[in-house]
């Protein structure tokens, strides 16, 4: 998708715009427009697009770093654990460790680290990473196990909440969803929750509205209300 089309003076969304798979970039007529996005980027466009103000920002600073790779579960591992979570003494330490079975007889491991410490993604420093968490319990499962594949690396500066709930004017038949709202430390599974209970509050609000002519009664109206109030209480549990 390119960007959300409205109407000439922005205050109702008439579609979206996207780029079809040979280049030409070509419209598509929406009665309701969903950002799922994931950062909002393109409702945050729609205003600037139009000369209205942009919604403020709540930012609570984070700056968490994971590099990510997988081992193979050697036939002389510990049977004493599934899973390992290696959490760092802050504040003297902000490394962590987290790592899980999955499928093909593997572990996947992620490294975590905060506030300048970035878990490296090659083999002698992601070791050395390792052997430095608060126990050596992930290290010494790790020590002689086959490395498979490579690494992935994943940055999350900071969680953010956009307060389009304080616009004094927002484009009818636009409702931004999950993280286009609000982005949550994906540590603690709470945009997943957010995200789930706006999709019920959706529903439900649609249904009620179902019999009403959409063009004169917004199904996104009553929507964003009730939208507000639930993310209004998950916003509050916002945690660095």
């Amino acid at each position: 998708m390119v960007e959300i089309t409205a109407t000439r003076d922005g205050t109702m969304v008439t579609g979206v715009s996207y780029e079809s798979p040979d280049g030409r970039q070509q419209t598509l007529a929406a009665d309701l427009v969903v950002d799922a996005s994931g950062r909002g980027a393109p409702t945050s466009a729609l205003p600037r697009s139009s000369g209205r103000p942009l919604p403020d920002e709540i930012v609570i600073g984070v700056d968490l770093h994971y590099t990510t790779t997988c081992f193979e579960i050697p036939e002389d591992a510990p049977l004493g654990w599934k899973g390992i979570a290696t959490h760092p003494h802050a504040p003297e330490q902000s490394r962590g460790g987290y790592m899980l079975a999955i499928e093909g007889n593997r572990w996947v491991l992620t490294l975590t680290g905060r506030l300048g410490e970035r878990p490296p993604a090659e083999p002698d420093g992601f070791m050395d990473y390792a052997q430095r968490l608060e126990t050596r319990t992930i290290y010494n499962a790790i020590r002689y196990a086959r490395r498979h594949g490579g690494f992935e690396r994943f940055t999350y500066p900071a969680s953010t909440w956009r307060r389009f709930d304080r616009l004094s004017c927002f484009p009818a038949c636009l409702v931004p969803i999950g993280d286009s709202i609000c982005r949550f430390n994906p540590v603690y599974g709470q945009g997943m929750s957010v995200a789930a209970q706006q999709g019920v509050k959706g529903a439900a609000s649609s249904r009620r509205r179902r019999t009403a002519r959409f063009r004169a009664v917004p199904p996104c109206v009553g929507y964003r209300s009730r939208l507000r109030r639930c993310e209004a209480r998950r916003a509050r549990s916002i945690t660095p």
